[in-house]
């Protein structure tokens, strides 16, 4: 069984963390090393560490199911934008359609 040390645990953790957001639609940052940021809130998945911008402590939520949570109970409050409608992600712009047909008409 292959020894599993403190950066691969990081590594996995933040794939983790990342697959999920980008699998709901969420708008992040990835600040180096180990963070993500999703608007005032401050994510490391390595600890499982949650604060917000100005607050002094951090938050008593924990790993990704804390950063789950706080985010689902929020959605239709201070944290909608950050989601992106999936309706966003299926449209093409019309710049792009004009390109799609042109490419499809050679």
């Amino acid at each position: 069984m292959p020894i599993i040390n403190k950066q691969d645990n990081a590594a996995i953790a933040m794939a983790e963390a990342v697959a999920w957001l980008n699998q709901n639609g969420i708008r992040f940052e990835s600040l180096p090393p180990y963070q993500l940021k999703i608007g005032p809130l401050n994510f490391w998945p390595r600890r499982g560490t949650i604060t917000f911008d100005g607050e002094d402590q951090k938050r008593p939520e924990n790993g990704l199911d804390g950063l789950v949570l706080l985010l689902e109970s929020d959605r239709m409050y201070g944290y909608r934008h950050y989601w992106k409608p999936l309706a966003e992600e299926a449209q093409v712009s019309p710049f792009r359609q004009i390109e799609i047909a042109n490419i499809a008409r050679r």
